[in-house]
């Protein structure tokens, strides 16, 4: 709260509270309607008192402190311990720069209800309902577990006609590290679409040209240590239309110190010694309220109460000083009354002692008690009789065990009875019907691969044969497990030949020479453990070097097979270069071309030189040379003369070789 506010408060306080030579001017001490309006001192608005606002866990709390004025939107860095909680931007807004959101065209109403500043915040816009501004702060110290807290603030509200009406949300965290949340979305809404926070409430408040007062009161769950404020999480109406929103002087502070509080409350009203003593010394005089009208002569800074029928009311008093007068906190009396009805059973034969009554016999009692505080207790009794009890009981042991139970100690099937006392203290008879459960066996078959290992229980067996394993059955009794173990040899199913011979470029299908029946999968893979195919056969298959092949299966009992081949590649490039070719168009022999197997895929260059040195053709060609149409014995658009040609060739093969040869050839027409 601003100086100014605050003194201006006082001197409204004082004025009324010391002027009783007025005219029509009602006196707030005398229990009298002076100025006829049919409301008798505190409850007559011209009664009233400032409630002290304490400073609060909130920092700067009416943006009263700042680093500089706005000028425009979004400089909520201005104010000095406010964070832009969101990535939509709430604006600072101060009577030294811009007064609202200048884009929107609203300000806030004026006078701001503390000092010269505030925020602006949208709930909002065109397109987008989550488009919502919050500011936040982290406290001055984390709330406290189980306290109850009051939050008290302003909300303005321009004369825009979609920013009347504002669905006000406050959220908290644990950790101020949430702050800002929303990883700098401007679509990500409300806090809560995000983790580390908790909603406080929601509150409707609406206004015209105005700053409302809010009053939020809550218990802390968690120990917060920072708060949000701003828009509801759901869409506002009319978001489409730029509903715009003001806040000022933030209170938030453990609800008890809103008011000036009682030092004391000592007794109790039903021992005639309830008494009420103000804090501290607060100043020369005080007055005490009942139900807002002045009590007579009580004008100390303590109250005692005595029981009486009219005595039940609010108790308040007003403390005036030099500066000015203060309202205490509210004091709710009422007087207990206390009453209770309870139900008891006991045992034929027992006695309930109920007050000054021993109770032997069914039905409905009343008795006066005084309460630890003094006051008046009525309990209504209402008894019954619990009956002896019995019951029966089946009991299952297994062979050879012993039934110890109470009294009996039986080894046999049979009925047995047994007496105990039941919960509610009286004789209760167990009538035991005693079966005997005998131990099982069973007997399983299991198969294991050669070379593994089975294990069951406390059995574990590699080899075949009758096994035994020792266990328990579901009810408890032995059970013995006989397995007959069964080992499958090694599978030798697959066979394959040791090699295949195949020239480098050719295609290879491989198809084992023998597989057994009992194979349910296959898997082709190198010796690296590359997949190459899960059929039978592997089909096409080109190898560029020489390499080892694995075929692998497993059979119906999930034994596995292998065997390898060897795909032995020859690399020797044979390539056909002629020596003489005639470029006369008669169709046969008119290119120098050349041949070669699959493994040439290309050739880098195919340079020719006539007997001075001259290059004469220069080419290249991707792919087999089958579709290579070579040199056609001309030199720039001319036909080349008859001679013997030098070429140089170099071919790529297959595996990223290159292979060289020169040679001369011969042009004849």
């Amino acid at each position: 709260m601003s100086k100014e506010y605050f003194t201006f408060l006082l001197f409204i306080c004082i004025s009324i509270m010391t002027s009783s030579s007025l005219t029509g001017q009602e006196i707030c001490d005398n229990g009298i309607d002076d100025d006829g309006d049919g409301l008798v001192d505190l409850n007559d608005d011209d009664c009233a008192c400032p409630v002290l606002i304490p400073s609060g866990l909130i920092p700067n709390p009416s943006f009263e402190d700042m680093t500089c004025c706005p000028n425009t939107e979004e400089e909520l860095n201005c104010a000095v311990s406010w964070i832009q909680a969101s990535r939509p931007t709430t604006d600072y807004v101060h009577t030294c720069g811009t007064l609202g959101n200048t884009y929107l065209g609203i300000n806030a109403p004026q006078p701001f209800p503390d000092g010269e500043g505030g925020i602006g915040f949208r709930d909002g816009k065109p397109g987008n309902a989550n488009f919502k501004e919050y500011a936040g702060a982290c406290l001055t110290e984390a709330m406290e577990i189980d306290l109850e807290y009051k939050l008290d603030f302003f909300v303005g509200f321009a004369s825009h006609f979609a920013s009347r009406e504002l669905n006000m949300g406050v959220f908290v965290t644990t950790n101020c590290n949430n702050l800002p949340f929303g990883n700098n979305d401007q679509n990500f809404g409300c806090p809560m679409n995000g983790p580390g926070w908790t909603q406080l409430g929601e509150i409707l408040v609406s206004g015209n040209n105005e700053w409302v007062n809010v009053v939020y009161e809550f218990t802390a769950d968690q120990p917060y240590a920072a708060i949000v404020l701003g828009p509801a999480c759901a869409p506002h109406p009319i978001f489409s239309q730029d509903p715009y929103f003001f806040m000022d002087r933030l209170t938030l502070e453990e609800k008890n110190k809103f008011g000036v509080p009682f030092a004391e409350i000592t007794g109790s009203i039903c021992e005639d010694d309830l008494t009420l003593v103000i804090e501290g010394d607060l100043g020369s005089s005080y007055q005490w309220y009942f139900n807002g009208i002045a009590i007579p002569n009580e004008t100390e800074a303590f109250l005692t109460l005595v029981e009486s029928p009219e005595v039940e009311g609010i108790y308040s008093a007003v403390i005036t000083d030099d500066e000015g007068c203060f309202d205490s906190q509210d004091y709710i009396l009422t007087i207990p009354s206390y009453s209770s009805v309870i139900s008891a059973a006991i045992c034929e034969g027992d006695v309930y002692p109920f007050g000054t009554q021993n109770v032997t016999e069914v039905g409905e009692y009343e008795e006066d008690f005084v309460a630890a505080d003094g006051c008046d207790s009525t309990v209504f009794l209402t008894l019954s009789f619990l009956e002896n009890t019995s019951s029966n009981l089946p009991i299952s042991i297994c062979e050879a065990d012993s039934l110890i139970f109470l009294d009996v100690i039986a080894t046999e099937p049979g009925i047995y009875e047994a007496s105990t006392i039941n919960a509610a203290g009286c004789d209760s008879t167990i009538f035991i019907d005693l079966s005997i459960i005998e131990n099982t066996s069973e007997t399983i078959e299991r198969s294991i691969c050669d070379g593994e290992f089975f294990s069951l229980l406390d059995v574990t067996a590699s080899e075949a044969g009758s096994y035994q394993a020792q266990t328990t059955s579901a009810a408890g009794c032995d059970s013995t497990i006989t397995i007959l173990l069964d080992v499958v040899p090694a599978n030798e199913g697959i066979t394959l030949s040791p090699f295949i011979e195949i020239e480098l470029g050719a295609s290879v299908s491989v198809e084992p020479d023998f597989t057994d029946p009992e194979i349910i999968s296959y898997e082709w893979t190198t010796t690296s453990g590359v997949l190459l195919s899960t059929d039978r056969i592997l089909e096409a298959y080109q190898a560029l070097f020489t390499e080892t092949l694995l075929l692998s299966g497993v059979d119906n009992n999930g034994c596995p097979a292998i065997d390898s081949i060897e795909l032995r590649v020859d690399r020797n490039v044979d390539i056909y270069i002629p020596n003489v070719f005639t470029p006369n168009n008669d169709g046969n022999n008119d290119n120098f071309s050349l041949g070669a197997t699959l493994a040439v895929i290309g050739i880098e260059s195919l340079s020719i030189y006539d007997r001075w040195g001259n290059l004469v053709y220069d080419g290249n060609h991707e792919g087999t040379l089958d579709s290579y149409e070579g040199w056609n014995g001309k030199y720039k658009t001319q036909q080349a003369s008859e001679g013997v040609y030098t070429y140089h060739l170099v071919v790529r093969v297959l595996g990223d070789q290159s292979l060289s040869f020169s040679g001369n050839i011969t042009l004849l027409r």
